[in-house]
């Protein structure tokens, strides 16, 4: 009897029919943002959306590109947090002295926690060689997180010298009369009411987005299966040290990209 092997041109281990990057070698198949393409071949890996919808032609697509009408963005880093053992030599975490910040790699993820008498924590990115990514980024995160108490929040620095300190945020918070996202910096502060009705205790997911150029922030937040809201602020700063901050509530950190407008992009960090 003859069997027809099953075509897998990129052997991958996994059929080209059940491939969700059938050209690109992954045999885990990740595919973070469940828009059914693999993220090693995803144009937006944080953000599901259509492929191939890039007006300035960079590979970045339209719905993540921090420059959306300027070619050159390179994605520089997706960390998806895949390795337990290797999280010490990735990440690098900074807190105020005296504080013990909480942090719990897991395979898919990173729950971090601030220390309760501060309420920060900063995570910055290694490189392949162990040290910091040098110069600015444009950060993006997508987490999943709970108000345990009243607020869940993010941050990207732009101050290299005290990346703990200033930066531009994300915030989701309950005040008692609903729910709103705010974005913003020490300066600026802008918000929305999303949900009248929304209890603390519910589960929440947020995608991150901070421009080391554009000096905008986007705060996107899904509740259940729908997105509540999109707010995106102005900033009299950029983003820019390459990571992210967390305080208040804790969150669980599910992917990292890191873009920089390289022009000739090099191969991206994927881990």
């Amino acid at each position: 009897m003859l069997l027809d092997a099953v075509p897998d041109r990129d052997h991958d281990g996994v059929g080209d029919d059940a491939d969700n990057c059938p050209d690109d070698a992954n045999a885990d198949q990740s595919d973070v943002d469940s828009d059914g393409v693999g993220d090693i071949c995803d144009d937006c890996p944080l953000v599901s959306s259509p492929q191939g919808i890039d007006g300035d032609g960079d590979h970045v697509g339209d719905a993540c590109d921090p420059h959306v009408s300027t070619p050159g963005d390179c994605l520089v880093l997706l960390d998806r947090f895949a390795s337990v053992d290797q999280f010490a030599a990735h990440w690098e975490v900074e807190s105020k002295a005296g504080t013990t910040p909480s942090i719990e790699p897991y395979a898919g993820g990173v729950r971090v926690t601030s220390d309760p008498t501060y309420h920060r924590v900063t995570m910055i990115a290694h490189d392949g060689a162990g040290l910091r990514f040098d110069g600015r980024y444009d950060v993006q995160m997508l987490a999943n997180a709970t108000l345990a108490t009243s607020a869940v929040a993010v941050m990207t620095s732009f101050n290299d010298a005290m990346p703990m300190f200033r930066g531009v945020f994300c915030e989701v918070l309950y005040t008692g009369t609903g729910l709103f996202i705010a974005t913003g910096d020490d300066n600026v502060n802008t918000s929305v009411q999303v949900i009248p009705t929304f209890q603390v205790g519910s589960a929440i997911r947020m995608l991150y987005s901070a421009s080391s150029t554009t000096e905008m922030a986007a705060c996107r937040v899904d509740i259940g299966i729908g997105v509540a809201a999109t707010q995106i602020g102005p900033l009299p700063d950029s983003a820019g040290v390459s990571g992210f901050i967390v305080y208040d509530d804790p969150i669980d950190a599910k992917a990292v990209a890191l873009y920089k407008p390289l022009g000739s992009c090099p191969t991206p960090i994927v881990r």
